[in-house]
């Protein structure tokens, strides 16, 4: 045995013996129960004479120790039970209060930033924060994908970047807007969730991801091979569930992508079907990357909607 489990054993059954009569008493009191027997000094000294003489004894000489009974056993687990009950829960309480804490200052810090940013920058950061999508919307714009939309469009293939170069642009350019706004018809639309992705992953399986989610799916392959078989059985699953209208946000069709990247392909990405190119567009939308003026008081562009995804979360 560890000293500190012959200490709390030894103080429990002399503690026991010798003040039975001020047990429940006690008891009643979860604090002064732990010190005294978790302190071997202290419940020897708190027990009468005799007894405090014994707990000397056993400490000091451990042959002497009592043969441990069952009722032994019982006592010294419910003694260590409590300890540990007490200990975690004073910890648990600790530890939830100084997260609250953190949080509540990292809420503040932040919002101080975006208020230091400037109010066209908090302008812009609620803006982006409106263009969330219905899953509705999403779910029919994915099917528009190889037929209105990409005809040349590969589930198996297509990765998320080669849609939005393919299909997302084109589909915008007459409104140099971020496709979320013309899915969700012009209506301001704050999602329930943010989604992070690689757009160098399939398209298909993001899309299947979200769906998995709203469905409480813990994996998105099934929703991903019904996406290419048959949508219509995804969709009446949604509207069962009552999820057909859950929101997300995410990025390739809430970011307006005529401000950015639409109009140059530096990397000259290829479509892995057809093997050109991708192409660019042609709007002469202006053009905001994280250093084009006019910069907040961090220096970070005020126009750029590709740098305020933290504090679009705030």
């Amino acid at each position: 045995y560890s000293l500190a489990m012959k200490s709390a054993y030894v103080s429990a059954r002399v503690f026991l013996l010798s003040m039975r009569e001020d047990l429940l008493r006690v008891l009643g009191s979860g604090v002064a129960l732990t010190v005294l027997v978790t302190c071997g000094p202290v419940a020897s000294f708190r027990a009468p004479g005799s007894a405090a003489v014994t707990l000397a004894q056993l400490m000091l000489n451990a042959r002497e120790w009592p043969d441990l009974r069952l009722l032994d056993w019982l006592v010294l687990a419910i003694v260590l039970a409590t300890v540990a009950f007490l200990f975690f829960t004073v910890v648990g309480v600790f530890q939830q209060r100084c997260a609250n804490g953190w949080a509540e200052q990292a809420r503040a810090s932040d919002e101080s930033a975006i208020d230091e940013a400037g109010p066209s920058w908090r302008k812009k950061v609620e803006d982006l924060a409106s263009r969330g999508v219905t899953l509705e919307a999403l779910l029919g714009f994915y099917r528009s994908l190889g037929t209105d939309l990409m005809e040349h469009y590969v589930p198996a293939a297509h990765t998320t970047a080669d849609v939005v170069r393919q299909a997302i642009i084109p589909a915008s350019a007459s409104d140099q807007c971020a496709l979320a706004t013309i899915l969700m018809r012009g209506r301001a639309t704050v999602p329930s969730k943010m989604v992070t992705h690689n757009w160098g992953n399939l398209f298909r399986d993001l899309i299947a991801a979200v769906i998995a989610d709203a469905l409480g799916e813990q994996d998105y392959r099934l929703v991903a091979a019904l996406l290419e078989e048959d949508s219509e059985i995804l969709e009446r699953a949604l509207r069962q569930a009552g999820r057909l209208h859950d929101t997300y946000w995410i990025c390739a069709v809430a970011v307006n992508q005529h401000t950015g990247i639409c109009g140059a392909n530096p990397h000259f990405d290829r479509d892995p079907v057809l093997k050109e190119v991708h192409p660019t567009c042609s709007c002469s939308l202006p053009k905001h990357f994280n250093s084009t003026p006019p910069l907040s008081t961090c220096g970070a562009s005020i126009g750029c909607e590709m740098n305020k995804f933290t504090d679009m979360m705030m």
